[in-house]
Order: structure tokens, then sequence, then C-alpha cells
């Protein structure tokens, strides 16, 4: 059987097991550390993703492609009654 709960520091490579933390707390405490850095790749890649598709806007002479395209000529009025 394995000591879950040690009366003093455990030293794991670089991770330290502290004394006197239940195992419950422990697995806790590892569940939410990976589940944020299991979404740091996401926020990285979007960061990624934005500077990327910045710099393919300044480049292109189309506007980037965001909104309604304009035509060169502007709009007519229209007379009504």
């Amino acid at each position: 059987m394995v000591n879950l709960t040690p009366t003093e520091d455990k030293n794991i490579g670089f991770i330290t097991y502290p004394a006197d933390v239940t195992a419950l707390t422990a697995l806790v405490s590892f569940g939410v550390s990976g589940i944020y850095l299991s979404f740091l790749p996401t926020v990285i890649g979007a960061i990624v993703a934005r500077s990327v598709d910045g710099s393919r806007r300044d480049r292109s002479s189309s506007g980037g492609g965001r909104g309604p395209r304009r035509s060169a000529q502007p709009p007519t009025s229209v007379s009504c009654c």
C-alpha cells in the first residue's frame, strides 16, 4: 500500500508533493491544472491565427475580405415620387 498522505514533502522529478495533503485534494488540483493547460494551446493558437490573419490583411489590396465589397463608383441617388 502506498502512503497517500506523506508526513514530509516528496520530490518527484521537478514536482514537489507537499506533506499532509490528502489524495483527493491532490487529484482535484492536478485535474484543474490539467484543464487550464488543455485550453492554453487553444488560446495560443487563436493569438497566432489573429496575427497571421492581420498580416495577410495588410498585404491584400481587396480589403482583407471583411465586410461587404464596395464598388469604385459612388452610389447613384434615387428619386422617389
